[in-house]
């Protein structure tokens, strides 16, 4: 007497959310294990889908189990103001040939408040302006300043209110 006997094997579920991510604030992070086969699948809200969509910041996780294993994985989410960067110069020749002559903050978002500092190396301050489009000449009391290095605070906040800080140090070449 012969009888025949069929296992059927599989491997166990495994999968991966990738690395932590920081997104642009607005924008949408699908998160996708990239499975195929029939699955359970639980997120961290007690969805069931087989993929989620993120938009705000947050530990996301999710736990896939098939008739034999069950396999978990998390991701970090951040959100940022991708679309407003700030630059500031870090040299200036105020010669007056209309290239780098001043030191002035330039934004990709309209700044609702921008207050800029700039001190010499003993620590005086040199130049103070409350207006987002009026930069640093290289003067000091009506005369030009020395050429060399300058520190720099600037405080300022984009339409969301929040305040936020940018120090640093500028380089006058004369």
């Amino acid at each position: 007497m012969n009888d025949t006997v069929t296992i059927d094997y599989s491997l166990p579920v495994t999968f991966d959310l990738g690395p932590d991510r920081t997104i642009c604030d607005g924008d949408l992070l699908v998160l996708d294990p990239g499975l195929n086969s029939p699955l359970e699948y639980l997120w961290q809200d007690q969805s069931t889908e087989g993929t989620y969509v993120v938009q705000s910041a947050g530990d996301y996780w999710l736990q896939v189990k098939d008739a034999c294993s069950t396999a978990a994985d998390t991701i970090t989410v951040a959100v940022d103001q991708c679309q407003c960067r700030l630059y500031f110069p870090n040299v200036f020749s105020p010669n007056g040939d209309l290239v780098n002559d001043e030191a002035l903050p330039v934004a990709t978002c309209e700044m609702t408040y921008c207050r800029l500092k700039i001190f010499d190396r003993f620590g005086d301050q040199v130049f103070e302006s409350q207006d987002a489009i009026a930069g640093w000449d290289g003067t000091s009391r009506s005369r030009p300043a020395q050429s060399g290095v300058y520190a720099y605070v600037l405080i300022y906040a984009y339409k969301d209110g929040i305040p936020r800080m940018m120090t640093g140090d500028i380089t006058l070449l004369r």
